[in-house]
């Protein structure tokens, strides 16, 4: 991550409102930290963004915040 970015932090990112809301972010050309259990969805969902809008920056983090 670059110290100078913006980021926005995304939990639940791998279904559902989470998922939502990541794209929509994506779209806006908001570098974005994805978080979630399943690191193989948040992978899946950063590849997916990156081939729509290849200029952001995503994070992904597996974590249960729980």
């Amino acid at each position: 991550m670059d110290a100078q970015r913006k980021y926005t932090v995304i939990t639940g990112a791998s279904s559902g409102i989470g998922y939502a809301t990541a794209k929509a972010f994506a779209k806006r050309k908001k570098n974005i930290i994805l978080v979630a259990r399943r690191e193989n969805k948040l992978n899946e969902l950063k590849r997916e963004l990156l081939q729509e809008i290849p200029e952001l920056d995503i994070v992904i983090k597996a974590v249960d915040v729980s």
